[in-house]
């Protein structure tokens, strides 16, 4: 299929198509808000104001029992594949053991990733098990060694439950970050990279992602560690090029821009992925190879997918979810801005009228039906990169 894009901006709005809302000059590029609009605040618990017990007559209270776990102790599953890990790989399994020793989740974790055989997986740099071991190890002055080693291994068991934007602007990087947990041996060298004293790491030969300002610390968006300095790399690499450096203390590009293009997004994923990514705008022109699509994608075929999504006051903001799997009826996915990971569901024709493009491989939309008046964008447009 021949590649298809218009030359003049305006052929590819981002309108809502249930107006009212104004054209957007430039749909691949998303306005800066107004300052007078809040970024949605981290909602904080209310505390109680019932009065206290005097001292005197409080009842005694014990420590709460730490739950411990042994890899003495494992199931039979957990316990054939540690005794099939080579030597450097079980050793390395007891290292991080003791890094996170009386962290039961993140031993869990552990436990859950031996059992699947995550931990034996390999390359060149050695086993997943020793990459994740070397994060205890050399890390930049202000990284907990401990807490980010805790943090990975339980973002590589469960990323639907430890990857969350808070409230920044980083939906589609914390998405990539969620893809990207299936391929530890690909996300981990990165966040070895980041985290050590140099703070930088290579995708692909030559392209770097860099530590940005404000990833080590406590900025108040409810992340972790981890999920900020992943973040804030993707953000800085696809973005910076256009925008100027990321911040992530205060969540702007250098120019004043938020959050990132559909194309820098692409070109992102085409790094890690190996392969051309596209935008394809959804309209009645691509929809019906759109649903096609989804109709037949394998179960592990996911792909992000842009719309506006209700913000806070009612005001609506581009927004980016993974889609996740289709039952015909109802649309599974991935939503980044839902703290603790959340897999959720949406009637099918619903989801698709608010949906306004589709990031896919350049293979995948070469393989559908699409006519010609479909719109797909490339990275290598350069009208959409240089705005």
């Amino acid at each position: 299929m021949r590649s298809r894009h218009s030359s003049a901006p305006g052929n590819f709005s981002l309108r809502r198509r249930f107006a009212p809302k104004p054209v957007v000059s430039n749909p691949l590029r998303q306005n800066k808000p107004a300052e007078s609009e809040p970024k949605d605040a981290v909602v904080q618990p209310v505390l109680s104001r019932e009065p206290k017990a005097p001292p005197s007559i409080a009842p005694p209270t014990s420590p709460p029992s730490v739950e411990r776990l042994s890899l003495d102790a494992l199931n039979g599953a957990q316990a054939a594949a540690l005794s099939g890990l080579p030597a450097p790989a079980a050793a390395a399994l007891r290292e991080v053991w003791n890094v996170i020793d009386g962290r039961a989740s993140s031993q869990k974790a552990v436990l859950n990733l031996l059992e699947t055989g995550t931990l034996g997986q390999s390359n060149e740099n050695g086993s997943v098990i020793e990459q994740i071991e070397e994060l205890s190890h050399h890390r930049h002055p202000s990284v907990d060694p401990s807490a980010l080693t805790g943090q990975t291994v339980e973002f590589l068991a469960a990323p639907e439950n430890n990857s969350y934007q808070g409230n920044r602007e980083t939906c589609a990087a914390t998405n990539l970050q969620y893809q990207l947990a299936s391929e530890p041996l690909k996300i981990l060298p990165v966040v070895d990279g980041l985290t050590a004293p140099q703070g930088r790491a290579e995708v692909s030969e030559g392209k770097l992602l860099h530590l940005v300002n404000g990833s080590l610390q406590d900025d108040g968006s409810g992340r972790n560690l981890l999920n900020r300095v992943l973040q804030g790399a993707f953000m800085d690499r696809a973005g910076s090029p256009v925008f100027g450096a990321y911040d992530g203390a205060t969540d702007r590009f250098a120019s004043g821009d938020y959050a990132l293009k559909p194309l820098q997004l692409a070109d992102l994923t085409s790094e890690f992925a190996g392969t051309e990514h596209g935008v394809v705008y959804h309209d009645s022109h691509s929809a019906p190879a759109l649903r096609k699509l989804i109709a037949e994608a394998p179960a592990d075929f996911h792909f992000q997918m842009g719309l506006n999504w209700e913000g806070a006051n009612g005001v609506e903001r581009p927004h980016m979810l993974l889609f996740k799997g289709s039952d015909g009826k109802d649309i599974t996915y991935f939503d980044p801005s839902f703290e603790g990971g959340k897999i959720r569901s949406a009637d099918q024709a619903t989801f698709l009228y608010k949906t306004q493009f589709a990031l896919l491989p350049k293979t995948v939309i070469e393989s559908m039906e699409l006519p010609d008046r479909a719109q797909v964008y490339w990275p290598s447009d350069e009208a959409w990169n240089t705005d």
